[in-house]
């Protein structure tokens, strides 16, 4: 899925969540590698 949206980051009981508000969603073909890492992660390390 490609998502388009506004990020944001409202507060819940004392606590700042991400929050994507999706104003459009597209289908699209599934990628070679369809996972997500933690990149900064490795950068960080």
């Amino acid at each position: 899925m490609k998502v388009t949206g506004t990020l944001s980051t409202p507060h819940l009981q004392d606590r700042e969540l991400p929050y994507l508000q999706i104003s459009h969603l597209e289908k699209v073909e599934q990628p070679e590698n369809p996972y997500v890492y933690e990149i900064l992660k490795l950068l960080v390390e």
